[in-house]
């Protein structure tokens, strides 16, 4: 599954369960870990093709820290029968 995915890249700074989630993502940023998975499910039981993407706009404050997610786009196609 894609969250053990990501699981298995952060195991190092998990180890830290008192950081920030502004100081964990800064830690995995300057270690180079890449936050994003993806993945694929196929199921026989289905006979329709369901389609999604995300994308979000997170406005940073390099001088404080502070972030706001600005947006999030959800879209999602589940087809037809």
């Amino acid at each position: 599954p894609r969250e053990s995915i990501l699981n298995e890249r952060l195991g190092d700074l998990k180890k830290f369960p008192d950081l920030s989630w502004g100081d964990f993502i800064r830690r995995a940023f300057k270690k180079g870990i890449n936050l994003s998975a993806t993945g694929w499910n196929a199921f026989d039981q289905i006979d329709y093709d369901s389609i999604s993407a995300a994308c979000s706009v997170v406005e940073l404050d390099v001088l404080t820290g502070e972030s706001l997610a600005a947006r999030l786009r959800l879209p999602r196609h589940t087809g037809d029968r």
